[in-house]
């Protein structure tokens, strides 16, 4: 599966070619959330054009004109000011319009996203290409799935009908119905064992019971029993709450697409390994399934080293198989544990650089 992102947020021009199980490295600022937002974004605009019916024209495109809030997702409600490096505007020729443009192709199949400024203000989006544009398109079957970093999960969840929480997929919210997806997926044995199983690779011994009485309440509820002790889902760790999620959202959505934004940030780094090594088996047993990690960790990457495809994003462009130091130097990662782990290591030179304007790494 190949992706182009052109002029979205940090992102120029930008192609990914993605394997199995995919890394986004780079520093702060460098365009690899971005790239994993503009995916969520391209697809949710698909999305947004199936639910609101619009009908392909001469079989291959779909166009509609939307306002900001028509869009299911967005990493701002100021759709003009995604557009790289000056606002999205319009112009009086259509072809002189500054755009955010998507590609997508799988296998023999191809689909153009195309966003721009429409002359009554609003943003018209067109799609083209109709059989990737339909699975792009589809509600029942998310192509992908966001899980930003930190999602937590509220105090109490209503009831939701299965609509709602597709449509969760479709904005990057899915945390807010984390409680409606583990009672789905428990009302399936097989799903419910292949959950556990993977979330016990990393705690073991943990259970989950999700329970509903449409007599009694509205709510669900979500126990977690950690060593003996049971507690609400809202009351766990946001490390084991990270986890769950992102094995949840597998077993419920089946995506083809999981992008996963830094989530390691509350996890150990034994159990970063642990995760690495997991998500890869769950990808590598699906035809379908692709997972991006956006991460900062060291720990990731070794655990995925030769197992995983590395993008390093850097000014907004995305380097293709960067492998090695020069990484790890970037995301400040390349620590003496690091070096000295490697079983072929010779030599260690030491120097003394400016960083951060500062001349002599002694005087701090």
């Amino acid at each position: 599966m190949k992706i182009t992102i052109d002029k979205f947020k940090r992102i120029d021009f930008a192609e990914v070619n993605l394997d199995k199980v995919n890394i986004f490295i780079g520093a702060n600022n460098s365009g690899k959330s971005s790239f994993i937002q503009g995916v969520q974004f391209a697809v949710s605009s698909c999305q947004t054009l199936s639910l609101k019916g619009v009908h392909w024209r001469k079989k291959h495109t779909q166009t509609l004109g939307l306002d900001s809030s028509d869009f299911l997702y967005s990493p701002t409600r100021f759709i003009e000011d995604l557009h790289n490096g000056s606002k999205l505007v319009g112009a009086r020729r259509k072809e002189d319009r500054k755009k955010l443009l998507f590609t997508f192709s799988k296998d023999d199949d191809i689909a153009y996203i195309s966003v721009s400024r429409s002359k009554n203000g609003g943003f018209d989006t067109t799609v083209e290409g109709r059989p990737l544009g339909v699975i792009l398109g589809s509600i029942d079957r998310p192509f992908c799935v966001y899980v930003p970093g930190l999602a937590g999960v509220p105090i109490e969840e209503r009831y939701a009908p299965p609509i709602t929480i597709k449509k969760s997929a479709i904005r990057g919210d899915s945390n807010n119905f984390l409680r409606n997806i583990l009672l789905s997926i428990s009302q399936n044995t097989d799903s419910m064992a292949s959950f556990i199983h993977s979330v016990n690779l990393l705690y073991p011994g943990i259970s989950i019971a999700a329970s509903y009485d449409e007599h009694r309440t509205e709510f669900i509820q979500v126990n977690v029993t950690i060593s003996g002790h049971q507690m609400p889902l809202d009351s766990v760790g946001t490390g084991l709450l990270q986890v769950i999620q992102a094995f949840a959202y597998i077993e419920y959505f089946n995506p083809q697409l999981l992008l996963l934004d830094e989530p390691d940030a509350h996890i150990h780094p034994t159990k970063q390994k642990l995760l690495a090594h997991e998500l890869l088996r769950k990808a590598n047993e699906s035809a379908d399934l692709r997972i991006v990690f956006s991460t900062h960790s060291r720990y990731i990457l070794d655990a995925l080293e030769d197992k995983a495809r590395v993008f390093h994003f850097e000014h907004g462009k995305a380097i293709p198989d960067v492998q090695g130091s020069k990484i790890l130097l970037d995301i400040g990662a390349a620590d003496a544990d690091y070096l000295f782990s490697k079983k072929n290591l010779k030599y260690v030179i030491a120097t003394e650089d400016k960083v951060d304007g500062v001349d002599d790494k002694k005087a701090y």
